[in-house]
């Protein structure tokens, strides 16, 4: 990728940063990362996406997303379905914190 192709990138990245904030607010806390391991069927979280960007739209006020924190208008920078229910959730969470340092 050139110099040129990148900061374009870049700059429709900060753009459609801005409009999300714009649009859904900002809530004003720092940046943190969160791994929320759910099971199906998860049908307390909801989702909408603004300009190829994920954001949490509702959150079940009492299910296991609203536990652990996640909150409306959160940004979502990596999700991972994985079918495969054999999987601990120590070793998925280690597995969704590896791909998130890439």
């Amino acid at each position: 990728m050139s110099f040129l192709e990148r900061a374009t990138t870049e700059l429709r990245n900060t753009l459609s940063d801005a409009y999300g904030s714009l649009v859904y607010g900002d809530d004003a806390g720092a940046p943190s990362v969160l791994v929320l391991i759910l099971h199906p069927p998860a049908s307390d979280l909801c989702f909408l996406e603004v300009n190829g960007r994920a954001y949490v739209s509702s959150v079940a006020p009492d299910g296991d997303a609203s536990s652990a924190g996640v909150a409306p208008r959160d940004a979502v920078q990596l999700a991972v379905p994985l079918s495969d229910t054999s999987w601990s959730e120590r070793r998925a969470a280690a597995h969704a914190l590896t791909l998130e340092r890439r």
